[in-house]
């Protein structure tokens, strides 16, 4: 038997039938596998199960459209999202799938052999989106406890997208009072400017500061690139 956990999301009892009828010949534990027709039935049913795939029909008894993608992604964020598609809907379908959705399949071309391997291709994904989460979260996690001050810095305005805690502290500031502002709007001097190197990983210099309460202070800026941009 395949333990696989399964979530349908379809309000047509029939067709969600007979998809479970071509799972089982599959060798899909049915035991695994949960109908839901509605949003509502989707969020009651997270109290007790986590799917890995979603098969997802767009238009159900409470939603329509990307609104049921919108809602089922954000209920089951690691889960890999199939959309069961019907002709009319397919532009629909595939402008999901640009969104992030891993696949969709026609209902009028359903098969057993055509959900097995869209299935087992969405737990493989499955697996990778999770290795990806893992990671952000122990980088999220060492970014939140540093003792130092850390903020995360995007292009040459240096705009800040991230503040830890201390860095919080530093600055005399909210989470709102930094992100999206530039590192220079704290600066007491207002032309001083830090030289962005492309070549060079490590930049440091001394900047005279003020925090969001108007005190002065003065910071050794050091910048990290994290990655590199084309």
């Amino acid at each position: 038997m395949e333990l696989v956990k399964i979530l349908i999301v379809e309000d047509d009892l029939s067709f969600a039938n007979l998809v479970i009828h071509q799972l089982e010949m599959l060798n899909f534990d049915t035991d695994e596998i949960l109908i839901v027709s509605s949003l509502q039935e989707a969020k009651l049913s997270k109290k007790e199960f986590e799917p890995e795939v979603v098969l997802l029909d767009l238009s159900i008894s409470d939603s329509s459209g990307i609104n049921t993608y919108d809602e089922i992604n954000k209920l089951f964020e690691l889960a890999s999202i199939i959309i069961l598609s019907g002709l009319n809907d397919k532009d629909l379908a595939l402008q999901i799938v640009a969104k992030g959705a891993q696949d969709y399949v026609l209902k009028t071309e359903i098969n057993s052999q055509l959900l097995d391997k869209t299935i087992r291709y969405g737990i493989l994904r499955r697996t990778f989106r999770i290795g990806i989460f893992n990671s952000e979260k122990k980088y999220r996690d060492v970014f939140n406890r540093s003792p130092l001050p850390v903020l995360r810095l995007i292009d040459e305005s240096l705009t800040i997208v991230m503040a830890n805690p201390a860095a919080l502290k530093l600055y005399e500031a909210d989470i709102d009072d930094m992100i999206g502002k530039s590192m220079y709007s704290f600066n007491f001097y207002q032309d001083q400017r830090i030289e962005i190197n492309t070549t060079s990983n490590f930049i440091k210099k001394r900047l005279k500061q003020k925090t969001i309460k108007g005190g002065e202070i003065i910071n050794e800026i050091v910048i990290n690139k994290l990655e590199n941009e084309d």
